[in-house]
């Protein structure tokens, strides 16, 4: 597996490296009232906020609190202290090895997922993925939508169960347009939502590439299955994004439980939920 690139995807520092400072100053300075406030702001976080330590088989954070420990086996990006990405066979979430995987012709994409986890961001993990599922759901990539017990059809395969399934219409259904690159999304909703440790309901929600979109009835019969798909749940008051495809939704339980426990073994210390996120940073701009 190739060294996973670790880096801080914080805008404001790449936008404040040491070869750029002074142009960028005079730049913001002299174009936007309010941006030397957001140029100070980016040093002040890239001078507090540490890197993630790396060792020899892991990368160890701290995030809003929770220490943990990445390892090199499964990450795959590491966001300095602000969270990380790993990559794991969706069928016993063991490390996907893509070194190794690329040796063989033809490799099928749904046979892994991946997770995302972050946690620096100016809401909580629980605001931040409700916020992300509403912008979603309401987007003309989604709506309008129907609630159905067929996946696709009315004679296609019963949703799983415990989900909710709310197909996408089409808006060009009745007079299909092959040249059409219209993009339509499905959600899943889950009949019972996690709960935090106080007892609320968590946001929660799959959004998968509908089978009824237009580029997908131009593909191959045989490749029409491969619907990719994004889960936006929480863990740890963290957010958190699996990308995985369709077909592995038929065992959504197991899968769920087995990528919290995957987390959960990554913990070393820290709180059951991570804790509030950091202050902004104001700094006013000299008068």
């Amino acid at each position: 597996m190739p060294k996973p690139l670790v880096r801080r995807m914080n805008w404001a520092i790449l936008m404040t490296s040491s070869y750029r400072p002074f142009f960028l100053y005079f730049l913001l300075h002299a174009f936007a009232p309010n941006a030397f406030a957001i140029y100070c702001a980016g040093r002040a976080y890239a001078q507090t906020s540490p890197a993630a330590e790396i060792h020899e088989h892991y990368y160890q954070q701290i995030i809003r609190g929770i220490t943990i420990r990445v390892p090199k086996s499964y990450a795959e990006i590491i966001f300095g202290n602000d969270g990380f990405r790993i990559r794991a066979f969706a069928e016993d979430l063991r490390p996907y090895n893509m070194e190794t995987s690329r040796i063989f012709p033809g490799n099928d994409q749904s046979l892994y997922l991946i997770v995302s986890v972050g946690g620096q961001r100016r809401f909580t993990g629980q605001d931040t993925t409700r916020r992300r599922i509403a912008i979603r759901a309401t987007s003309i990539r989604h709506s309008p939508a129907e609630i159905s017990s067929n996946l696709d059809k009315v004679n296609g395969p019963l949703v799983p169960q415990g989900l909710i399934y709310h197909q996408a219409k089409i808006a060009q259904q009745l007079h299909y347009n092959a040249d059409s690159f219209e993009t339509r999304e499905d959600m899943f909703t889950l009949e019972e939502p996690q709960r935090s440790i106080n007892g609320s309901a968590l946001p929660e929600a799959i959004f998968c590439l509908s089978a009824q979109s237009p580029e997908i009835l131009r593909r191959l019969p045989e490749q029409r299955s491969h619907l990719p798909c994004v889960w936006m749940m929480v863990w740890r008051d963290l957010e958190v994004s699996i990308f995985l495809h369709r077909r592995h939704l038929t065992r959504w339980e197991e899968l769920r439980t087995g990528v919290t426990t995957l987390l959960d073994g990554f913990v070393v210390s820290g709180p059951a939920e991570a804790g509030p996120p950091p202050e902004p940073l104001i700094i006013a701009p000299p008068r």
